[in-house]
């Protein structure tokens, strides 16, 4: 759609955003350190998702976190309010018997980001969650079963996607025949996700080292300067770019933001373009925002 009207962001532009906010993050801080956690020191498990067909079978979750605990990972799990998730994180941690710092159902979506932030890695299945930790820039390991990675995969984040080789995934139901149990995750082994994790680990640089930190930076001055030229626009959480380009009879002025953005809600925006007639003859102004809709109650 932006092609349409002439606007070609350039890669780095395309990233997902999302702004936790000072509260959530003080919040954050605050668990942390009375966890006795300190940011990039541990691994956000998200084993849940609202559409249960998605998620891994609960001993395969207990025994990947014994043996994450186990290689000396430190570990936050988190996951929805909703009384079915609470419930499978109950039976998690039972059976994992590891220490592990449990978050689950006391986190807002904002929350949710600040601590994605802070995480050294997040490993979760095909949820907000998941996109929410790869707007912070959080590198990614996800189970994908019936849904497919190639449309719902962590974007433009360093990441790992760990699935079986059934011939029929991804086949978008809710579970095989829609039974809601998915064969193409309850069959998938330990080995390859714990591996997956390790590496991940092993090839992406630690959250405050000098390369992640001048990515960060010259990621959040990008859009800084951007927001610093765009006055009449603030109300939007992340702005790609503006460029000028005059022609002999009109002039036109453009700005850009991603449809995928997060706004500072922690819910998805909707993209639309809105275009203003200029009182001056041939002119015209095209301007891209995103509108924000109130954070739903549970994690998709």
């Amino acid at each position: 759609a932006l092609r349409r009207l002439g606007l070609y962001p350039e890669e780095e532009e395309k990233a997902l955003v999302m702004r936790p906010g000072p509260e959530a993050e003080a919040r954050v801080d605050a668990l942390l350190a009375g966890a006795g956690l300190a940011r990039g020191d541990f691994i956000q498990v998200h084993p849940t998702s609202r559409w249960l067909f998605k998620a891994w079978t609960d001993s395969r979750n207990a025994q990947l976190l014994r043996a994450l605990a186990r290689d000396g990972h430190r570990l936050v799990l988190t996951a929805a309010p909703d009384p079915r998730e609470k419930a499978i994180v109950a039976r998690i941690l039972e059976e994992a018997d590891a220490p592990i710092t449990d978050l689950s159902g006391a986190l807002t979506l904002r929350e949710m980001a600040a601590l994605s932030a802070r995480a050294r890695l997040f490993f979760g299945v095909d949820s907000a969650p998941m996109h929410i930790a790869a707007a912070m820039g959080t590198p990614v390991v996800a189970l994908f079963g019936p849904s497919g990675e190639r449309e719902w995969g962590p974007w433009r984040v360093p990441h790992r996607v760990v699935t079986t080789s059934h011939p029929c995934r991804p086949c978008g139901n809710d579970g095989c025949g829609g039974g809601k149990v998915s064969e193409c995750l309850t069959r998938l082994a330990i080995e390859p996700v714990h591996s997956a994790i390790n590496e991940m680990l092993a090839t992406t640089p630690a959250r405050g080292s000098p390369w992640f930190a001048g990515a960060t930076t010259l990621r959040g001055a990008r859009s800084a300067s951007c927001r610093a030229r765009s006055g009449r626009c603030a109300r939007t959480a992340r702005v790609s770019r503006w460029s000028r380009a005059a022609g002999p009879a009109t002039t036109a002025r453009r700005c850009w933001w991603s449809r995928s953005t997060w706004a500072a809600s922690g819910a998805t925006g909707r993209s639309r373009a809105r275009r203003a007639a200029s009182s001056r003859a041939g002119a015209s102004t095209w301007c891209n925002r995103t509108s924000a809709s109130r954070a739903a109650t549970s994690i998709a």
